[in-house]
């Protein structure tokens, strides 16, 4: 089975209440070691923004990622304490495995 690098952050988020119609985006937990943890975001950053593409939930975050490559320079727009700021940070390479399937006359076939 091959591999498939997709991009690698780090950071395990979840969503927080907002007065508004978009929700917010908290990191929950940084990774030791992962391209999130050197950049310095911490626990209870708030991300805003990846490159220019804004963040209100889990489906925004992932689909900004998706337009970047592992190894690839991004800056993230976040709030900390109520103060945003801008991180840059080095994308990283997560391995998953590529999904093989039969030719359908193989199955059918034995």
């Amino acid at each position: 089975m091959t591999n498939t690098a997709v991009p690698f952050v780090g950071i395990e988020v979840e969503m927080l209440e907002s007065s508004g119609k978009s929700g917010v985006v908290c990191v929950k937990r940084v990774i030791v070691g992962s391209p999130a943890y050197k950049a310095g975001i911490q626990s209870g950053d708030l991300v805003l923004n990846i490159g220019r593409a804004g963040v209100n939930d889990r489906a925004t975050l992932v689909g900004a990622l998706a337009n970047y490559k592992a190894g690839e320079t991004i800056t993230l727009k976040i709030s900390r304490e109520q103060r945003a700021h801008r991180v840059k940070l080095t994308l990283g390479e997560r391995q998953i495995p590529a999904l093989k399937f039969k030719p359908v006359e193989q199955h059918l076939n034995g």
